[in-house]
């Protein structure tokens, strides 16, 4: 039976068991998606890419997390009063309210707030969410982007990618080379024609064995890691599929 569990808590699970029972990481994350029911790795992320938030969750689930002050004084109240007293309205009727606000109201600021009550209380499509933020004004589109959570996508996505296609560029620095670990910083959203363009760097934790697996038990070989740092290019599509254009690494740290 599947049980859907998020992104890091399967990493830091397959973390465990490769180190208690000195695994790659890619094996380890095989093993872990197969104790929660899942055929692999890949197969656990095939999953969560088609059950990822589809549908409206209830206002009230996320009021309890919500950041927006109860108490507002001065402009700020008369600007925006109708937008917080639309969070208390049934369902349907909130996100009707806000959609009609982003949609037509002339002043931006009301757009952009409207915009992050949408985002932080409903989950709305991707391709919907795209739709709405093209038309807000630049300078408030990176205050949008940490309401589309899509961080720890990026960083899987990544991650995934030296698993399979870019395992070529770790062939050079062992015969046996395999992904570890990764961490994205400075990451950056623009708009583009696809959906969105999300670019940044990154450190990528690298396992470097020289020998076989049989060579290891015999201990005729060795093994080492090592830390390589780079940068990437990700086009998020409408229909929220990723697609790697460019992901470097740069070896000056290793020769």
């Amino acid at each position: 039976m599947i049980k859907q569990v998020s992104p890091t808590f399967l990493k830091q699970e397959a973390k465990k068991r490769k180190k208690s029972q000195g695994l790659s990481m890619s094996k380890a994350l095989d093993k872990i998606s197969k104790k929660f029911g899942f055929f692999n790795y890949k197969h656990y992320r095939n999953f969560s890419k088609k059950y990822d938030g589809i549908g409206t969750k209830s206002i009230a689930q996320k009021l309890q997390n919500q950041k927006i002050p109860t108490k507002i004084t001065g402009g700020f109240k008369k600007v925006f009063k109708d937008i917080f007293e639309l969070l208390d309205k049934p369902d349907e009727e909130a996100y009707v309210g806000l959609m009609a606000i982003i949609k037509n109201d002339p002043d931006s600021f009301r757009k952009l707030q409207a915009t992050q009550a949408l985002l932080n209380n409903f989950d709305v499509t991707f391709s919907k969410v795209l739709s709405l933020i093209k038309d807000l004004i630049s300078n408030h589109l990176m205050m949008v982007w940490p309401y589309l959570k899509l961080d720890e996508e990026i960083e899987s996505e990544l991650f995934e990618f030296y698993l399979n296609d870019g395992q070529s560029q770790l062939d050079s620095f062992s015969p046996h080379s395999s992904a570890e670990d990764i961490y994205l910083d400075n990451i950056d959203y623009s708009l583009s024609e696809e959906g969105l363009a999300v670019t940044g760097a990154f450190e990528l934790s690298v396992r470097l064995q020289y020998g076989s697996d049989s060579d290891l038990s015999r201990n005729n070989g060795a093994v080492s890691s090592h830390n390589f740092f780079g940068k990437f290019i990700i086009e998020v599509d409408q229909d929220k599929q990723f697609f790697v254009k460019n992901a470097e690494i740069d070896d000056s740290s290793f020769y």
